[in-house]
């Protein structure tokens, strides 16, 4: 499951607090339809660090939009745009012009997980705090996150005896589900 990433479970070792895990996260947001994490290959995930400019991308997608919020792990790679040239891109690339398309392209060959294009300017030329995600698995939901912090704590203060069950619960896709299936064989013992 989500939990069992080595280097988020370290990462939220770190923390006293599921809510302090989390705020030491980028928070991002995308306006519009329900997000699609498997969408995106080609030009990526618009997202914005800026939930204002998310709204408003919804109130334009009309009935049934949304303001999803994310968290991009600490460790992704992002490529800031407004710090390429032309002739760099060109080189790698082959796009004869420096624009959203060859960039994306630029950044996805060298191993980046998202392109930062904050600082360049939009053809309205008005900045978005667009960041485009290449890589979806870089984002993660609060509740993965949350998720993730108990899994990172399940057997680290716990009597020797009880460290199989932690080992257990660790199998579990989430938190969520390893105590519902805990009550539910347990006869709800002792859980609230």
């Amino acid at each position: 499951g989500y939990g069992g990433k080595p280097d988020l479970m370290s990462e939220a070792r770190k923390y006293k607090s599921a809510e302090d895990y989390i705020s030491s996260q980028t928070s991002v947001f995308r306006g519009g339809t329900p997000t699609d994490l498997t969408r995106g290959k080609t030009l990526g995930i618009s997202v914005s660090t800026e939930k204002k400019v998310a709204q408003n991308f919804a109130d334009k997608t009309g009935k049934g939009s949304v303001v999803d919020e994310f968290y991009i792990k600490p460790d992704a790679k992002i490529l800031d745009a407004s710090t390429l040239t032309q002739p760099v891109v060109e080189k790698a690339t082959g796009y004869p012009i420096l624009g959203e398309v060859s960039i994306m392209d630029y950044a996805r060959k060298n191993g980046y997980d998202a392109v930062d294009f904050s600082k360049r300017s939009t053809y309205f030329n008005t900045p978005e705090a667009e960041i485009k995600i290449i890589n979806n698995d870089i984002l993660k939901t609060k509740q993965q996150l949350v998720d993730n912090f108990y899994q990172s704590k399940l057997g680290e203060t716990l009597p020797k005896e009880l460290q199989p069950l932690a080992e257990h619960a660790k199998s579990y896709k989430t938190f969520d589900n390893f105590i519902s299936k805990f009550k539910e064989e347990s006869g709800n013992f002792c859980i609230d």
